[in-house]
């Protein structure tokens, strides 16, 4: 049986670094759109196409959705 491959895009690659590095203040997807200088709506699509696939878990405070890598996100992958 073949391993399916798993390719990231770049931006997906960036988040994950930001996520990786940032301070928990900052994982919102308003500050990583900021911060990354990429559209806020690109950022979000991103942000749920990551989370469907299990690399991002999120927790909400303050009506504010943060996120954070999970055990899954291939970060080794994105620092490549």
């Amino acid at each position: 049986m073949a391993r399916k491959l798993e390719y990231i895009k770049k931006s997906e690659a960036r988040i994950m670094i930001f996520l990786e590095k940032t301070d928990n203040q900052l994982k919102c997807g308003k500050r990583i759109a900021e911060k990354l200088d990429i559209d806020y709506i690109y950022v979000m699509k991103m942000l749920s196409s990551m989370y469907e696939k299990g690399w991002l878990s999120t927790h909400n405070y303050n009506f504010t959705s943060y996120f954070n890598l999970t055990g899954k996100a291939p970060i080794s992958m994105a620092k490549e």
